[in-house]
């Protein structure tokens, strides 16, 4: 990752997990043009888990974009998983 965005957190939601699926969630903190290499680390996280991306990302952005910095961005990434 570059030195503007970090990945904060990681969590794989088990109480979520019904029939195969369950959530992936991380904070993205960061220019937004750096969000494949967020979603790059949660696809391998994801897989050492045995679980693969399913379905749309939904993406929940905590700051006003015109408001802040690129590299201040805050923005929640949550995205489908299901079995392998």
């Amino acid at each position: 990752m570059g030195t503007d965005e970090t990945l904060l957190a990681r969590i794989v939601h088990p109480n979520s997990k019904r029939q195969g699926w369950a959530e992936m969630q991380a904070l993205h903190d960061g220019n937004l043009y750096n969000v494949p290499d967020t979603l790059d680390e949660m696809r391998e996280c994801a897989a050492l888990a045995g679980m693969e991306f399913y379905g749309a990302l939904h993406e929940i952005y905590l700051d006003e974009p015109l408001g802040h910095a690129p590299r201040h961005r805050r923005t929640i990434l949550r995205q489908p998983l299901r079995d392998r």
